[in-house]
């Protein structure tokens, strides 16, 4: 006489399609998490006219590109020269209160604000270009300004 159990489907067996169910249902419902995510507007700001080579080669296709591959998620508002975000001598402080996300400036405007980049534009520190060069790049042995002048 054979005898058949018929009884429930191994507790193993139940768990794993549970479970396989709720992750299918995860990540089905993961790309409108995603999508639903607010976009992220950056302001970039420069001193630049929109015709100089830094603005039409590196910094549009630079956005252009972030924007593409962040498939829209991350834009731009590039403001130029022309601008009134454009003054070289605001940019640090734009950032500083908010009012842009990324700027491209010089480090010399305004006067005596980074002081330790300041020492590129100082002239005849150096009597070769390969210790100017050493120097800034942290290379070089603090205090030896004095003897990179003779190298």
């Amino acid at each position: 006489m054979a005898v058949a159990t018929q009884g429930p489907v191994p507790s193993r067996r139940r768990a794993a399609a549970g479970l396989a169910g709720v992750g299918g249902a995860v990540l089905a419902g993961f790309p409108a998490i995603v999508r639903s995510q607010p976009k992220i507007p950056l302001k970039l700001s420069h001193y630049l006219p929109p015709s100089h080579g830094l603005h039409t080669d590196f910094m549009e296709p630079w956005a252009r590109e972030v924007e593409s591959r962040t498939q829209g998620a991350v834009s731009f508002q590039l403001s130029s020269g022309t601008s009134a975000l454009g003054q070289a001598q605001n940019q640090l402080d734009q950032v500083k209160n908010g009012i842009v996300d990324v700027a491209f400036g010089i480090c010399g405007l305004p006067r005596g604000r980074m002081t330790r980049s300041t020492i590129v534009e100082m002239p005849m520190l150096v009597g070769k270009a390969e210790a100017g060069s050493r120097g800034p790049s942290g290379t070089c042995i603090p205090g030896c300004w004095a003897r990179s002048t003779r190298a």
